[in-house]
Formats: structure tokens, C-alpha cells, sequence
């Protein structure tokens, strides 16, 4: 039995993940042996993607990883069903185009919060509900920006670098629980984040293939990774570049 978490599937690479899980034959083939957690806060939304796909098992669980310190509080009442989730995939993020003069503390943390702190958090949950002799594979998404940079996304990069250094220094670790995590680090893919740079850069899909040169990455594509990754019995505490031929 695959049981998935799974965090940001109701839009970009979350959503592309999603309908790898229930629509592919190619991953995870018998749907009688998948189950899927989805995780957001917002339940309308999540309704709705789950209700997209009636031949998979689908639930939802409803907590706002921009309060990581929320987390275990909200899942007190689904510990039981935790115990059986042997996947996860955290592709929840949050990103702003803003200068220094823009970025309080609050906002900061706001950043970090969903895209590094939550991920920790609901790993430890997990961790210390699961049995002891289950396997845990966790991918998250980081972005190629946290080794690259970009213009004004300062925090967002700086919390993809934290999120990118606990994956790698947690992994040797994780291991005496049987748990095994990596990262996938896309630079540019086409999801409903770039909103911010199509507002400061009006030419920003014309002028994609000078920072990339194959071009804006697919939903798809970087899905594809991740579910890879997932499996691979090779890696662990590694961050699997998607650089479409950007240099770094």
C-alpha cells in the first residue's frame, strides 16, 4: 500500500504529481494500493482537486503551513491514518518579487515558514507516528534559485538554501528511522508562480531561453523527477538539479 502526503497539489507541480498518481499507468500502476493524503488550507480548493479524480482514494486535511507551529495541533485528530503514510511529497511554496525596504520580519518569516519550517515540522510529525519498520520516502521542492539567486526574491532563495542544507545534513540521521529524504531544485517552470516575474519583466517568456535554454520547465516534467526521485534506490540527502541548461 502507497500512502501519500502531499503538500501544494492544487496548482503547479503539486497538481501535476496528482495526476501522474491517478491517471498514469506508468507510476504506481494498481490504484487499489494508492492512497492519497492532500494537505493545504484551504478546503474549498482541495475539494475540488480531490473530487477531480474519483477513481483514486483520495482525503484532504486541512492546515495552513504558514503556521508550522499549528501543525502537530491540527493533525492530533488524523495520528491513526498517519501511521500508514509512507510517502511524501512537500511542494507547497511561496514566493514575492519585493527590495529590502519591502521585507519586515514578518513577511520573512511568512516565506521561510512555508517553504522551509513546515516541511521540518510535518517530517517530525510523521517520523514520530509512523512504526518503526516503515519505510518513509520524502521529496521536497527547493528551486535552482537558492544556489543561482534572483532579483529581488532574497528570502524566498534564502529559505529554498535552509530547506536544501536540513535535507542534506538530516539524511544520515533519518536513517535510523528508517526515513529517506531528498530535494528536486527546478530553476524556472511554468506554474502560476511566475506571476511576479511576468509583472516586473513583460518580455519574461520571450527572454526565458537566455537564462534557459531549453526553456521554461513543464509541471510535467520536474512531476516526473519527483516521482523518480521517490523511488530511486540510490539517493538520499540529495538535491536533484532540473537546470533546463541554466549555468550554476
Amino acid at each position: 500500500m502507497f500512502h501519500f502526503l502531499i503538500t501544494g497539489a492544487t496548482s503547479g507541480i503539486g497538481a501535476a504529481v496528482l495526476e501522474l498518481l491517478s491517471l498514469s499507468n506508468i507510476y504506481y500502476p494498481d490504484k487499489s494500493k494508492l492512497k492519497i493524503t492532500l494537505v493545504g488550507r484551504g478546503e474549498e480548493k482541495l475539494k475540488q482537486t480531490a473530487d477531480l479524480y474519483k477513481n483514486t482514494d483520495i482525503n484532504y486535511l486541512i492546515i495552513d503551513l504558514q503556521d508550522p507551529l499549528s501543525i502537530e495541533e491540527a493533525l492530533k485528530d488524523d495520528l491513526q491514518n498517519l501511521k500508514n503514510v509512507n510517502r511524501l511529497i512537500y511542494s507547497a511554496g511561496q514566493t514575492r518579487i519585493e527590495g529590502i525596504r519591502q521585507l519586515s520580519v514578518k513577511r520573512n518569516m511568512e516565506i521561510l515558514n512555508i517553504n522551509y519550517l513546515s516541511f521540518v515540522e510535518l517530517l517530525r510529525v510523521i517520523i514520530l507516528n509512523k512504526p518503526a519498520e516503515s519505510k518513509l520516502s520524502a521529496v521536497a521542492v527547493s528551486a535552482l534559485a537558492a544556489t543561482t539567486g534572483a532579483p529581488y526574491t532574497d528570502s524566498y532563495s534564502a529559505a529554498k538554501k535552509a530547506l536544501e542544507v536540513y535535507i542534506k545534513n538530516s539524511s544520515l540521521e533519518l536513517f535510523k528511522y528508517n526515513t529517506i529524504v531528498n530535494a528536486v531544485a527546478p530553476a524556472y517552470v511554468d506554474t502560476p508562480m511566475l506571476k511576479f516575474n511576468r509583472l516586473i519583466n513583460k518580455n519574461f517568456d520571450d527572454s526565458i531561453k537566455s537564462i534557459q535554454p531549453l526553456g521554461l520547465i513543464s509541471p510535467e516534467a520536474a512531476a516526473k523527477e519527483i516521482l523518480n526521485l521517490l523511488e530511486s534506490d540510490c539517493c538520499a540527502g540529495t538535491i536533484r538539479f532540473l537546470n533546463a541548461g541554466m549555468q550554476y
